[in-house]
């Protein structure tokens, strides 16, 4: 019997490759017996990924079995489970560490990758391949979500490419759904009037109200208030690390200061009494977990689903609304420290997808 492979390089079982400078063949080497070729051209006729599916296909067509049935096959599933533990192997300083938050939503993006490209071996796939993908998302009404899935993917393929074990990243380059900028604008009244329902419901939809509140207040991302913690809380005010920065760049945090609302809104979520109370952080479960994406989503979809029933005229609006409904406020208001609340560098990026103004005024020339 011979021994697994060392290296996966995506070839069935018993198939080697010998690459000459004039001749390259794939052929099959049985227990007994001589070897079989089977494909072989001159070096310059294909690519090396398209010799090996061609000898691939000439090993099925010939012994019957699946790629899939054969140890030493590495399919994109296998890739993208060892691009994942590669990524929980990283230390929380390496500047290629995905944050928590984006491991979690790319977990689901890989699901649904997987069940239409988890068998198949990467280099097998095509560009076609990845606009047939997007087509079908797109008459789903996800079109805008398969840009992330095959963002996903291409970081996958890559992984593969820089270590060897596919050839080519064939999601790379792909055309991107074009996205409508989102208009909903939260305001504070409407996160107030959720608060007073959520306090009839119960402690759980109190901890979401409030964190609803806080992030509109704080101008933050869902990630930067649910992994809130009491330590970020000084004395001039409640201290936020920016959950996204590009590689290369120094870790920065921005100091929210203290408003009677923002106090008093804190004290309520501290105030409140968890069956479990073992982390430090602010808007904890009442288990004193951190809130996971569906855990937080089943909660709040109940929440609004309430709301729209008992509040005239609700229209539902999700957390990571908030953040857009604090800036437009402070735009309204004519603070100058936008940039500095929110970490970001780039004035566009808060003037196109941050501000939600409606109706804007402005001075005459002369």
């Amino acid at each position: 019997m011979t021994r697994r492979r060392a290296i996966n390089d995506g070839l069935p079982h018993r198939v080697y490759e010998r690459l000459g400078k004039r001749i390259w063949r794939w052929y099959y080497q049985p227990p007994v017996g001589p070897r079989i070729t089977l494909f072989e051209c001159m070096a310059s006729d294909v690519s090396r990924a398209e010799g090996r599916r061609r000898a691939r296909l000439a090993f099925n067509e010939r012994f019957g079995t699946l790629p899939e049935s054969h140890p030493d096959i590495l399919t994109f599933k296998d890739l993208g489970d060892r691009y994942f533990t590669w990524q929980s192997s990283l230390a929380d300083s390496d500047e290629g560490k995905k944050a928590d938050s984006t491991i979690e939503e790319n977990t689901q993006e890989f699901r649904r990758l997987c069940s239409v490209f988890g068998a198949v071996i990467p280099d097998d796939i095509t560009p076609a391949d990845w606009y047939t993908y997007q087509d079908g998302r797109r008459a789903k009404g996800h079109g805008p979500k398969s840009n992330k899935e095959i963002a996903l993917a291409s970081a996958i393929l890559e992984y593969g490419r820089a270590r060897g074990l596919v050839e080519t990243n064939s999601a790379r380059g792909i055309k991107r759904v074009r996205t409508v900028p989102l208009t909903r604008r939260v305001t504070l009244a409407e996160i107030d009037a959720v608060l007073e329902v959520a306090r009839t419901v119960g402690p759980g939809a109190t901890i979401q109200a409030l964190a609803a509140r806080a992030a509109l207040l704080c101008l933050r991302r869902p990630p930067e208030i649910l992994s809130l913690t009491t330590s970020q809380l000084t004395d001039d005010g409640v201290r936020f690390r920016a959950a996204k920065r590009k590689a290369g760049e120094i870790e920065r945090w921005t100091t929210i200061e203290w408003s009677p609302l923002l106090r008093a809104t804190i004290d309520e979520t501290r105030s409140i009494k968890r069956r479990v109370d073992i982390s430090g952080l602010v808007f904890a479960t009442l288990y004193g977990s951190q809130y996971t994406r569906s855990g937080w989503g089943a909660g709040w979809s109940d929440l609004m689903a309430r709301c729209a029933k008992e509040i005239a005229g609700f229209e539902r609006f999700t957390l990571q609304d908030c953040r857009p409904g604090g800036v437009t406020t402070k735009r309204e208001r004519g603070d100058t420290d936008v940039l500095d609340a929110t970490m970001h560098r780039d004035q566009r990026m808060v003037d196109t997808i941050y501000d939600r103004r409606r109706a804007r005024s402005a001075k005459p020339a002369a």
